[in-house]
């Protein structure tokens, strides 16, 4: 079964536990994509302790359509039998990568009512990423000025002592001081306690905007919002658009405009 959210495609699978999986089961669809269900393949990869046919077959479906596997082994098993009293992942999901490599986050749940299949969390990736440093003052070469660098350092250089001299050490000792002056006056040091990677000036410029449209609280509730705009609005203007409070709404029409928004 497949579900088309704005440009997302999802598609639910199951394999009876008895049928055979081949590589070609599964139609593909272009990215971005989802595939996510109960796929009973065996593989040792994923926590099971023998890997049966199907599961090698998984695997070269999932290398040959370019898809990326959403487990982690840390994670809870996503089935629980009771009858055998051990855990297995048969549900598991499949995520097509973009041109940035970055995969949606799954996360397996709590145990859901009369079944022994455990819920699984799937987000998008974040947007905004922060890391922390460590608090070491580092060399800004991009920032560094390269011609008084190579100004200071010339004249530095002849005032050292000539090579021959016999104490080697002065000589290495006064060589090492001159270019570290002439690197403190040229190139900036600093550090930052919190950093995003591969934030530039224009996402400081474009954060800000993006923080100062206003989301109804009631829309904040809902862990996935479906947005259309309004007919005969403006599309750049926030109150052009409203809410459906759903889980999944797949689109009436291809002209609905559409966007999702994660809780997060």
């Amino acid at each position: 079964m497949r579900i088309d959210v704005a440009k997302f495609k999802i598609i639910n699978v199951y394999k009876h536990p008895r049928s055979r999986f081949t590589p070609t089961a599964i139609p593909t669809f272009p990215h971005p994509s989802l595939y996510v269900g109960d796929f009973n393949c065996q593989h040792v990869n994923r926590g099971y302790n023998k890997t049966s046919p199907d599961g090698k077959n998984l695997d070269s479906w999932e290398i040959s359509n370019n898809l990326r596997l959403l487990y982690d082994p840390k994670e809870t098993s996503s089935f629980f039998s009771h009858r055998w009293n051990v855990g297995t992942n048969p549900d598991l999901a499949f995520a097509s990568p973009g041109q940035d490599s970055r995969l949606p986050e799954r996360r397996v749940l709590g145990k859901f009512a009369r079944s022994q299949h455990r819920l699984s969390l799937i987000t998008p990736p974040k947007l905004k990423v922060r890391k922390h440093s460590d608090p070491v003052k580092r060399w800004n070469f991009r920032k560094a000025d390269w011609k008084r660098f190579c100004l200071l350092t010339a004249e530095s250089f002849e005032r050292l002592p000539p090579p021959d001299t016999s104490n080697i050490e002065r000589a290495y000792q006064d060589f090492c001081e001159s270019l570290l002056s002439a690197a403190k006056q040229c190139i900036p040091r600093g550090g930052r306690m919190n950093y995003v990677p591969c934030w530039y000036k224009e996402c400081e410029t474009l954060y800000p905007l993006s923080r100062q449209l206003k989301i109804p609280k009631i829309w904040r509730r809902a862990l996935i919002v479906v947005i259309r705009t309004r007919p005969k609005k403006p599309p750049e203007d926030p109150k052009s658009y409203r809410p459906y409070l759903c889980c999944v709404s797949p689109l009436k029409s291809s002209k609905d405009s559409s966007t999702l928004v994660s809780n997060q």
